[in-house]
């Protein structure tokens, strides 16, 4: 019998890497390199620390950039540009964009079974990103200086947990959805937004304490009392990352 010949099927690392590519935007390509396509996206619990970020007074910058004709989408992607640069410098994955926020995963891969470097990695990819939103909002301060007597009165608000979540790809053969689901998302989140009577830093870190109890030993944190987290029960102790020892 005669036809054409049929190309062999390729289940070597040349198909995982093509398999992944599609997910690159999540991960650097040192990261990429480590990974298996098939156990990255299975949906399993996994002990993961998660970070968010988000720009605090944005909507008023916003408004008032648009009301000058003033483009905004230029500040939040060089912040997009900045932030990403952190997270994979630090081995991190970037989950996702929210508006002008951001969520990023630290432990894939996993660097130890209790998740300690991991969530080393996330509270100095959040000091870093600390100084980098400073550089960007200082830049962006002198463009607009020209337009706007006032200084933009924006801050950086972040908040890390650690914990056993669900991750892996939630989406459709069509949309992939590579992200993390479970209270201990919803905790971190929290962190980023809750407000505080009084902060010692502008661009505040908020940690939990399963993250505290990794990190103590490599950075200066002072305890902001129990509080309270919307919608989810019970008290959790809160902790503010000031500076590496």
């Amino acid at each position: 019998m005669t036809g054409k010949k049929r190309t062999p099927i390729d289940h070597g690392p040349k198909k995982n890497i093509n398999k992944l590519r599609k997910l690159e935007r999540h991960f650097s390509d040192e990261i990429l390199k480590k990974l298996n396509y098939e156990d990255l996206t299975k949906i399993k619990k996994r002990n993961l620390t998660i970070v968010f970020w988000d720009i605090e007074n944005s909507s008023a910058l916003s408004d008032m950039l648009m009301a000058a004709d003033i483009a905004y989408p230029e500040l939040i992607q060089t912040w997009y540009k900045t932030i990403s640069e952190i997270i994979f410098e630090f081995d991190g994955s970037l989950d996702k964009f929210i508006g002008d926020g951001t969520m990023a995963i630290f432990c894939i891969p996993n660097k130890d079974p209790e998740g300690k470097q991991d969530a080393i990695n996330a509270v100095s990819a959040s000091l870093k990103a600390r100084e980098g939103f400073e550089r960007v909002r200082r830049e962006w301060n002198e463009k607009w200086s020209k337009e706007f007597s006032r200084s933009t009165d924006i801050g950086l608000r972040c908040g890390i947990n650690t914990g056993n979540v669900f991750y892996g790809n939630f989406g459709t053969p069509r949309n992939d959805q590579l992200t993390a689901m479970g209270s201990e998302v919803h905790i971190a989140s929290r962190l980023e937004s809750l407000i505080l009577e009084e902060e010692s830093h502008p661009n505040r870190i908020l940690v939990s304490r399963t993250t505290e109890s990794r990190i103590r030993e490599e950075f200066n944190l002072i305890e902001r009392g129990s509080m309270n987290l919307s919608k989810i029960l019970g008290s959790f102790p809160i902790y503010e990352v000031l500076n590496k020892k």
